[in-house]
């Protein structure tokens, strides 16, 4: 199931469709069966209440399929999640490297930014722009997962710019995402 969004930037100027993807995984940010993607989300999901046997789980993952993108993402959140600062650091700097240009490897970036209260190179490192199709114009579509973070990310930033009127806009973007992914999964059933 696709969602197609019209969006538009720079107040307005700039229109475009963006397209967001709720049962399609993209080979090149996922390279493992679907199994194991549902595997990996499950043990990212229940990671705070299994602690540091989830932790494990999704580290053996992460060494079973060393070119999943997605896989070390999640290992690097739940490295955050339990504060293993350091090791997380490392792996986002290797992921930097090797993926300078991925969406998920810029939120995570961006998202140590806002950790580090950084606000003003938060919004420099985006060029200000907040639609993923003005961010990332070489892309149409994007998994919702890249797309809920993405606008995660713009939350938080005008909540601590105290700009209600603009966090609005993505919290209610990212309410229509869960909804939409919500009916995608029913209708799977």
């Amino acid at each position: 199931m696709k969602l197609e969004v019209d969006c538009s930037w720079n107040e307005g100027k700039n229109k475009a469709k963006q397209t967001i993807c709720f049962n399609h995984t993209p080979e090149d940010l996922f390279r493992m069966p679907e199994e194991k993607i549902a595997e990996i989300q499950a043990l990212s999901q229940n990671a705070p209440t299994d602690g540091p046997k989830a932790l494990e789980a999704i580290h053996k993952l992460k060494k079973e399929f060393p070119k999943s993108l997605y896989a070390a993402i999640i290992y690097f959140q739940t490295l955050n999640f339990f504060e293993y600062t350091e090791e997380a650091d490392a792996l986002l700097k290797n992921l930097k490297k090797k993926y300078p240009n991925e969406l998920l490897v810029k939120c995570s970036i961006a998202n140590k930014l806002l950790k580090d209260n950084k606000i003003d190179e938060f919004f420099k490192f985006f060029s200000g722009l907040e639609v993923l199709i003005a961010a990332f114009p070489k892309r149409k579509e994007f998994f919702f997962e890249e797309a809920l973070f993405f606008h995660d990310l713009w939350i938080h930033y005008y909540t601590r710019t105290g700009d209600e009127i603009q966090g609005e806009k993505h919290k209610k973007f990212n309410f229509m995402m869960l909804n939409t992914f919500q009916s995608a999964k029913v209708n799977e059933n």
